[in-house]
């Protein structure tokens, strides 16, 4: 679960663990750090395009596949 802050919107969300075991690359960025393992991190970039995007793993919209 997460809290996104977009301008001065508060929004939840619930990404499913594919989204993480396979980012998409243009929301949701995978960012390994092959020399320092530890290091690697995944990004999620809130951007106006994305908002539909990002949009559909709302709390709202996932309360009912939880």
């Amino acid at each position: 679960m997460f809290l996104i802050v977009f301008k001065g919107i508060h929004e939840c969300f619930a990404f499913p663990s594919k989204i993480v075991r396979t980012p998409d690359d243009f929301v949701f960025i995978e960012n390994e750090v092959s020399s320092f393992p530890h290091l690697s991190n995944w990004e999620i970039k809130v951007f106006t395009k994305a908002i539909p995007e990002l949009s559909k793993f709302g709390l709202d919209n996932m309360i009912d596949k939880l």
